[in-house]
């Protein structure tokens, strides 16, 4: 699969240069980073490189962390690469709320679930929600990023709990909470961007790995 890189821009930098570096097109980096044809690059902005050849130059970027895959249905391209993450697991076993040491983090039916499907991969679940619908810490925990790293995203909260377990928020549409905050269980971390339509997308990671979420959740 391809993984997105993220890059920050130093003296000399073009987005032909990058994408001869990286061995992808200029045109789908600046698709994914949303720049125009006239666009020019900034020193310390912040590119992200959708299936880099990371054996191009001298070192590697880090490969971008925490930042969950989407389905754009309103958009007529394909839906960014995902970043590196481990493959899901399979959703078999075992059922749904075994344990329920999280609540539901916004009211709404599941468009798509966990596991594999006809778009691909999914890493957690799509919770249908109204644009400004809020959304609510599933747990008590600490901040450990919150922002927009790249426009198809939206906003992403990112949520440390006792054990090593994460929970991600995105498609957000701005945040209500920054980076080492402590938050309650239904806490507000923020809005529901809109969307065609809009949603939620909630990841629960152990490990780093990515966990079924209803194998977290209560049943409803």
């Amino acid at each position: 699969s391809s993984y997105a890189v993220r890059h920050t821009v130093q003296e000399g930098d073009t987005v032909a240069a990058l994408a001869r570096r990286y061995g992808v097109s200029e045109g789908e980096l600046r698709r994914f980073n949303r720049l125009d044809k006239d666009d020019q690059l900034r020193l310390g902005d912040l590119i992200f490189v959708p299936g880099a050849r990371t054996d191009r130059g001298k070192a590697a970027p880090r490969p971008l962390p925490a930042v969950p895959p989407v389905v754009r249905a309103e958009a007529p391209l394909q839906p960014p690469p995902a970043p590196v993450l481990p493959s899901p697991r399979p959703a078999s076993t075992p059922p749904q709320g075994a344990g329920a040491e999280l609540s539901w983090p916004t009211d709404g039916d599941v468009l798509r679930g966990f596991g594999s499907g006809p778009v691909g991969d999914n890493r957690g679940l799509d919770i249908a929600a109204d644009a400004g619908a809020a959304v609510y810490a599933a747990g008590a925990g600490t901040v450990t990023y919150a922002g927009a790293p790249a426009a198809a995203y939206g906003t992403i909260v990112i949520v440390e709990h006792p054990g090593k377990l994460f929970t991600v928020y995105s498609k957000l549409t701005s945040a209500s909470v920054v980076k080492g905050a402590q938050v309650a269980r239904g806490q507000e971390l923020g809005r529901v961007a809109a969307g065609k339509p809009s949603y939620l997308h909630f990841e629960v990671r152990r490990d780093e790995r990515a966990e079924d979420p209803l194998l977290f959740l209560p049943p409803r």
